[in-house]
């Protein structure tokens, strides 16, 4: 009698093990498809958003042609030719260019800045010149520079979008010209805090006197440099 029920339990075990055998396997079969599938789409975006975009080796800067095809908008900034993890200068200054294969700079659609070298972000000093020819600064165009510590768009510069210049937290200088006449209420300066804008309580706004830019700076309580 012993025996015979060892050798039911014996069966039984069997069976359950099995079934979980199987049900393990299929799951690992389901999460393997679904790893794979996950890969594809993020290679393609990948190659979508890199290989595919048009890129200015000379600056190290992704572009799109707009306005029928007679003016340039830079969409992409490709750090990781820029430094690597031997880049050993604390002090780094990246420009937007004038004017690509001969036709002008008009629009910043985004850039984005990452620190890919050894040197702590804390111990980086990045500068980002935007030239004169640039008009807009598109919304959400500027988010996140990490390690970029001054912006200066030059005299030409027209207007700045919402969130142009969002959540740049090394930021501690922005140079904004005469020439921009329309800054959104939250355009530069501002951080994300408990999904809270707050303001860069060490960010300098330089701007001329009675211009857009200072009274932007005055109105959302930024230190204001005359220049």
């Amino acid at each position: 009698v012993i025996l015979g029920i060892i050798i039911i339990l014996a069966v039984v075990v069997g069976v359950v093990a099995c079934n979980a055998f199987k049900t393990v396997g299929s799951v690992i079969g389901g999460v393997k498809e679904g790893v794979s599938i996950f890969v594809e789409d993020n290679e393609s975006k990948y190659n979508s958003d890199s290989s595919e975009r048009n890129y200015d080796r000379a600056s190290h800067f992704y572009y799109q042609e707009i306005n029928d095809g007679s003016e340039i908008e830079i969409t992409g900034y490709n750090y990781m030719d820029t430094f690597d993890e031997t880049f050993t200068d604390k002090n780094f200054e990246i420009r937007v260019p004038n004017e690509i294969n001969g036709k002008p700079v008009t629009s910043v659609y985004e850039i984005y800045v990452y620190n890919y070298s050894n040197i702590d972000t804390d111990d980086l000093n990045m500068k980002l010149i935007i030239p004169g020819s640039v008009k807009n600064i598109e919304s959400y165009a500027l988010w996140g520079l990490e390690g970029v510590t001054e912006i200066v768009f030059e005299d030409g510069v027209e207007s700045i979008g919402d969130y142009a210049v969002y959540n740049c937290k090394y930021l501690k200088k922005i140079t904004i010209p005469e020439s921009v006449t329309y800054i959104d209420d939250v355009g530069v300066g501002y951080l994300d805090s408990n999904e809270e804008n707050v303001i860069s309580k060490d960010l300098v706004i330089v701007a001329k006197k009675g211009s857009t830019a200072e009274k932007y700076a005055q109105d959302n309580g930024f230190k204001v440099e005359n220049n």
